[in-house]
């Protein structure tokens, strides 16, 4: 009986032990990213924002970087106390502001929302400011792009003829080219027969 017993409890034995051997190999334990990782929200010098910063957005080769910002010490002669759009080249270290008329003037109003084309020339964001183009005159939030290679501002969230939106237009998308504009607003004079009275989606070419 004794015999019998150590007989089944080899068996047993050599059982578990080819199932062990025939478990998946377990995997090592998951490492850490190990990427160089940098901050993006300082000025030229790597000094730090003094306020907040949101809302990035980032070309997909990784060089430009667009983003709000509440800082006032992003670039020189920011004085204007709203949140602002910057563009940080990271190969070169060179912020701008994007969120100033043509002619460089600071907008009075804050900014948000913001996109940016693929080659990071353009950079599209929402914002209340009113001095950004000339006729802004609505009092509402409107879209806006920033063509940062001439500096000029278009204002977007516009009928075909130039009439300025009559309600605020709101979150934005832009095409990886910068030509197209895509967002919301509750204007109700952008296109003929707007009369749901809700808030619709346009493009802007």
């Amino acid at each position: 009986m004794l015999t019998m017993t150590r007989k089944a409890a080899l068996v047993i034995c050599i059982f578990l032990l080819a199932s062990f051997l025939l478990l998946p190999p377990v995997p090592p334990p998951a490492r850490a990213c190990q990427g160089k990782i940098v901050r993006c929200s300082v000025n030229y010098d790597g000094i730090q924002g003094n306020a907040l910063s949101s809302a990035p957005v980032i070309t997909p080769d990784g060089r430009y970087i667009a983003f709000a910002s509440a800082a006032s010490n992003l670039v020189p002669g920011d004085t204007n106390g709203v949140t602002d759009v910057f563009r940080k080249d990271l190969q070169t270290g060179k912020i701008e502001r994007c969120s100033t008329s043509t002619s460089g003037v600071q907008g009075n109003g804050d900014c948000e929302r913001v996109a940016i084309s693929d080659d990071g020339r353009y950079v599209a964001f929402c914002s209340t400011a009113s001095n950004l183009v000339s006729g802004d005159t609505n009092g509402k939030h409107d879209v806006f792009r920033k063509d940062m290679g001439t500096g000029e501002m278009k204002r977007c969230s516009v009928s075909k003829s130039g009439t300025q939106g009559d309600q605020k237009s709101y979150r934005l998308s832009m095409s990886a080219d910068g030509r197209y504009i895509a967002f919301e607003s509750w204007a109700t004079n952008l296109v003929e027969g707007d009369t749901n009275n809700t808030c619709d989606i346009f493009r802007k070419d």
